[in-house]
């Protein structure tokens, strides 16, 4: 499905307002988490703060599978667009 440019930055906002909030259920933190990866392929500057958003701290409530596959797909995604996250 495509939306148009604003529609996809106010759906970001809302994945990172889902994502900050560890209070949220697991799922629905790792969905919102998705759609930002998928819209930061589009628009590739969005990774940096992706990048600050997988932190430890937005991790620790998360299962360990579940964390695995995020540090996986962020790693994924950093390589495929050449970008070297601070650590």
């Amino acid at each position: 499905m495509d939306i148009d440019e604003e529609s996809e930055g106010e759906l970001f906002d809302h994945c990172i307002t889902s994502w900050e909030n560890i209070g949220n259920k697991p799922a629905e933190r790792y969905n919102a988490l998705r759609i930002m990866i998928k819209i930061s392929e589009k628009y590739p500057e969005l990774i940096v703060e992706i990048n600050s958003l997988t932190n430890e701290s937005y991790l620790q409530n998360l299962a360990d599978g579940t964390k695995r596959v995020i540090i996986k797909s962020i790693k994924k995604l950093n390589k495929k667009h050449n970008f070297e996250p601070l650590n």
